[in-house]
C-alpha cells in the first residue's frame, strides 16, 4: 500500500530525546533533535521521519518488511548502497 504525504504530517513527535543501548521501531513516528547511540534501529518502511537528530556509528540498522524489499529492489537495478559512519541529519 502506497504511502502518503499526509501521513508524515500527523506522526508523533518524539523531540530531544536521547537513546542508548536500545532497539528502536522508527515506524510511526517523527524524531526531532534525537541521538541514538548504539542502538538497533529498525525500519520496515512505513511512515517515519528523523529531522536534525545524530546517529553514532556504533548504531545497528535493520531494515525488514517493505523496507528490505525496497532495498533489494534498489541494489538489483544497480544502486549501490553504502552506509555512513556517523550520520547527523
Amino acid at each position: 500500500m502506497p504511502i502518503e504525504l499526509g501521513q508524515f504530517k500527523n506522526l508523533p513527535q518524539i523531540i530531544g530525546k536521547t537513546f542508548k543501548d536500545s532497539t528502536i521501531f522508527l515506524d510511526g513516528n517523527a524524531y526531532v533533535n534525537c541521538t541514538f547511540e548504539k542502538c538497533v534501529l529498525i525500519y520496515q518502511g512505513g511512515p517515519s521521519k528523523l529531522t536534525s537528530c545524530y546517529i553514532g556509528k556504533n548504531c545497528e540498522w535493520r531494515l525488514t518488511d517493505a523496507a528490505s524489499y525496497t532495498l533489494q529492489f534498489l541494489q538489483s537495478i544497480g544502486w549501490q548502497i553504502i552506509p555512513p559512519k556517523d550520520v547527523t541529519l
